[in-house]
């Protein structure tokens, strides 16, 4: 047995944690033992789902708010005779981490890379030379995003993968959510995303008014939570188009919303990766997004990457021009091999045989 701690900022709900989710419940259980160290918040749904699954999860004080309970308890874990850590994160400020690892003998220190940015970009570059002198391998969502991390120094891409086939569409499902929420007739605009700065709900909104403006049945779906939720939906009661967006907030199954939808928009301002422009071409969708978003997300060709800086007017338009009459179901079958890169059982299978290579090593 390989003993593996993930070492995690929290197990809130995020792109990070979908990744430790998905590669942790399906890593071999007979060959890794493998332990989640997170600080808080974790949420229960992500705890009980681990738990069913065996794998322990140590839970630690929030690092923001508490660093020296959150260091003090990590230096206790990870004496634990692990022989891998490994820190999914967002920018080097987790050399302290590293170097508790290195100190205690863990032989295989990965660092995987999950953005192209953070909000302490300067820290993030003093930092950057002492974290290549302490790790040993090397992980990146995107070449961006091991750019941001690494440099010229050496990385390898791990697809933030998952159950691909989950998110083919199904006409089923699209009549019943559209029937639920009364917009069965409506040009569905949606949007899956995490409540917060970088994802730019505030532009969205300028957009949907011009769109609304031209298209007397666009309506705007928001799905997600986050942060800013409040700031958001106070901005919705301003808007003049309120009465045609929907705030759905969280669900377990995404996927029955993608099907509702006839076009995928977030105007996010920067991404290491952002795996659910994937899972809303899976679904047939066509994308519109900022060209701040990495160019591996586009699987198909169909998705369209436009400045922040044009106005919300020329947006508007790409939506506009956006065509509803493809046959969405066939499009999965017309790019299985694309799709097939974020297919989670192939995806795991190359990590453990990365993982027992990186011990031998």
């Amino acid at each position: 047995m390989i003993k593996i701690a993930y070492i995690t900022k929290n197990l809130a709900a995020n792109g990070i944690t979908n990744v430790i989710m998905n590669y942790g419940m399906r890593i071999g259980k007979d060959k890794f033992e493998l332990t989640i160290i997170a600080g808080n918040p974790v949420e229960s749904i992500y705890e009980d789902k681990l738990k069913q699954e065996g794998i322990k999860i140590v839970k630690l004080p929030p690092k923001k708010k508490n660093p020296l309970s959150y260091y003090r308890e990590m230096w206790k874990e990870l004496k634990n005779n692990y022989q891998i850590v490994h820190i999914h994160c967002n920018s080097a400020t987790n050399v302290v981490e590293l170097m508790m690892a290195k100190l205690v003998g863990i032989k295989v220190r990965i660092i995987h890379s999950h953005n192209v940015t953070c909000d302490h970009a300067l820290i993030h570059q003093i930092f950057q030379p002492i974290l290549k002198r302490l790790y040993t391998h090397g992980f990146a969502c995107s070449d961006a995003a091991g750019k941001w991390m690494f440099g010229d120094s050496p990385y390898e891409v791990l697809p933030n993968a998952f159950e691909t086939e989950k998110f083919a569409f199904d006409e089923s499902s699209r009549n019943t959510v559209r029937k639920s929420l009364n917009i069965t007739d409506k040009f569905v605009i949606g949007d899956v995303a995490r409540f917060n700065d970088q994802k730019n709900h505030e532009y969205l909104l300028q957009i949907f008014e011009e769109v609304a403006s031209k298209r007397d049945n666009a309506v705007l779906l928001l799905v997600g939570n986050g942060p800013n939720l409040d700031k958001i939906k106070q901005k919705i009661e301003e808007h003049p188009y309120r009465d045609r967006i929907i705030y759905y907030g969280i669900t377990d199954n995404v996927t029955e919303l993608y099907c509702a939808m006839d076009a995928f928009v977030l105007p996010t301002k920067y991404e290491g990766l952002g795996i659910v422009f994937v899972e809303a071409q899976i679904n047939g969708l066509p994308v519109i997004t900022s060209d701040r978003v990495p160019r591996e997300v586009d699987i198909a060709g169909n998705t369209q990457f436009l400045p922040l800086e044009k106005n919300p007017e020329k947006w508007a338009k790409q939506i506009l021009d956006v065509p509803t009459n493809f046959n969405r179901k066939a499009f999965y079958e017309q790019n299985v091999d694309a799709i097939s890169a974020y297919d989670i059982k192939k995806a795991v299978h190359r990590l453990e045989d990365y993982y027992r290579r990186a011990i031998k090593a």
